[in-house]
């Protein structure tokens, strides 16, 4: 099962020269996944493939699991003249995946461009458009699976009990928590050229960025 409610809410602004719009939202969405499992051999009857008539090895299993995810989230964009742009976002986001000690991560973004092309003093005809334009952000990543932030248990394993050594059905644990598990968070910066000529019959783009991971999010193998 999965459902997913989202709200926003925009606003446009021009004064002059000056134009900027805005947006802040909130959304949350959940995914929930059910599984029942079951097996029996032993088969008398081939042609009546019903569990219970099984006589060896039955087994039956289940599971269900649940995550959720709940966001805030804000844009604003600027400009003036079209000459000079500016974007500012943010967004907090929080998921069940993680402890209630690192549940939430913010993420804050912003990008700037130059419209070079379109100052007064800019007089080459050849070009139709230059920008100059950089970036610097931050990214979160939540894929894992459910609930390693805490210890679960599992059944279905059989302990022997008392003197006579009689087999009784228990549980055991079935990982390893860690409680420190938290947001895996990617930072990346740009810097970028845009080019066109010849009323855009050439176009050219230069980048350079650098991009950064931490808190990586991985599974490790223990002995």
């Amino acid at each position: 099962d999965y459902w997913i409610v989202e709200n926003l809410l925009t606003y446009q602004k021009s004064v002059g020269e000056h134009s900027f719009d805005a947006l802040v939202g909130y959304s949350a969405e959940e995914e929930t996944s059910r599984n029942l499992y079951g097996k029996a051999e032993g088969f008398n009857y081939q042609d009546l493939p019903v569990l219970s008539l099984g006589q060896e090895n039955k087994e039956v299993n289940s599971e269900e699991t649940s995550a959720t995810m709940v966001s805030m989230f804000g844009r604003v964009n600027y400009a003036y003249m079209d000459k000079y742009l500016l974007q500012v976002n943010i967004r907090n986001d929080g998921s069940s995946k993680f402890g209630s000690e690192n549940r939430y991560g913010l993420f804050p973004s912003f990008s700037a461009a130059w419209h070079i092309s379109k100052e007064k003093f800019f007089s080459v005809r050849a070009i139709t458009d230059l920008k100059l334009r950089g970036s610097y952000g931050l990214i979160g990543n939540d894929r894992i699976g459910d609930y390693r932030y805490t210890q679960y248990v599992s059944g279905g394993f059989y302990y022997p009990m008392g003197y006579d050594q009689h087999q009784v059905l228990g549980m055991r644990g079935y990982n390893l928590a860690n409680e420190g598990i938290k947001w895996e968070t990617t930072s990346t910066a740009n810097v970028g050229l845009d080019l066109a000529m010849f009323n855009s019959r050439f176009i050219f783009s230069a980048d350079l960025y650098k991009k950064r991971t931490e808190d990586i999010l991985v599974n490790v193998s223990l002995p």
